[in-house]
């Protein structure tokens, strides 16, 4: 009931939810003294993704990973108040998360000055802006803003 958005049967989800709690369960059972501890439980993580991308298709899989984000709540509720389509949730969701992915790795990279950094920011904030605008339009941003914007902001604010 909780996941927003997802177009899947109960049989998938309960099936997806299996693979969750067997690799939760395997990942419980791990020594935290163990040297290979983060190792395996990464591989475990991987096969449990693997799996669930396996039963439920690429396309089931994505919208499992959105359905269960909690930035994806607010989009998908703006775009349902709006009757907009829920692929328009989607898609401003795909913005938000390759948007905030592409400003981790600006402010990772060190091979760039301070101000290259700030100005590519600066340049990811409003093509992020314009794509947003053209998903949900005008007054949809606006209201997103509003609602779910503080990411926004950040997006750009200065590295400390």
């Amino acid at each position: 009931e909780r996941l927003l958005g997802l177009d899947l049967s109960e049989d998938e989800v309960r099936a997806a939810a299996k693979i969750q709690l067997a690799t939760a369960e395997a990942q419980a059972a791990l020594s935290q003294k163990d040297a290979d501890f983060k190792s395996r439980r990464a591989q475990l993580q991987q096969h449990s993704e693997a799996q669930t991308r396996e039963l439920l298709g690429p396309d089931g899989y994505a919208a499992l990973q959105r359905a269960t984000d909690n930035r994806y709540e607010a989009i998908y509720r703006l775009t349902q108040r709006l009757e907009l389509p829920d692929s328009t949730a989607a898609q401003a969701y795909d913005i938000r998360r390759q948007a905030e992915e592409a400003a981790n790795w600006v402010r990772a990279n060190q091979a760039l000055a301070a101000e290259e950094r700030q100005t590519l920011l600066q340049a990811l904030g409003a093509e992020t802006k314009q794509s947003l605008s053209a998903a949900l339009g005008t007054k949809g941003l606006a209201a997103y803003e509003k609602i779910d914007g503080g990411w926004m902001r950040q997006l750009t604010a200065r590295p400390r």
